[in-house]
């Protein structure tokens, strides 16, 4: 059966999940989480997406981004793709690194972009402290 298709629109503000396999750590060391942040920058770059926040966490990430043209569904495999070749060859590894699809929620643009950091930030605290 297939895949129900995403509802993506430009302009829309997404709040974007993606974790490790199984749970596994996506980044092992400083140099992953910078290969990381510079793969996001190139992207970023090409297809021209505004990044609000994002948090590193040793197995996922959240991103707060607001979309151009360019899907956001094609900036994910972009990204993860690309992430993921790196991160194989540098560690020896093979196979998948990230689980699945990503997740994400349209994010509300009523109110400020602070507050919606601050929203996201907020509900990642809460997930830390439990």
């Amino acid at each position: 059966m297939a895949r129900k298709p995403r509802i993506e629109f430009p302009g829309a503000f997404y709040h974007v999940i993606t974790r490790g396999n199984d749970r596994q750590k996506t980044f092992i060391d400083s140099e992953d989480y910078k290969l990381f942040l510079e793969r996001l920058d190139f992207y970023r770059e090409r297809f021209q997406f505004v990044i609000y926040a994002y948090v590193l966490m040793p197995n996922h990430v959240h991103m707060l981004i607001e979309t151009g043209d360019t899907s956001l569904s094609r900036i994910m495999q972009a990204l993860q793709f690309t992430y993921t070749q790196k991160f194989n060859r540098r560690h020896k590894k093979v196979g998948h690194l990230f689980q699945g699809r990503y997740k994400f929620e349209l994010a509300k643009k009523e109110g400020s972009t602070h507050e919606l950091v601050q929203a996201i930030t907020a509900d990642i605290k809460s997930r830390i402290d439990r």
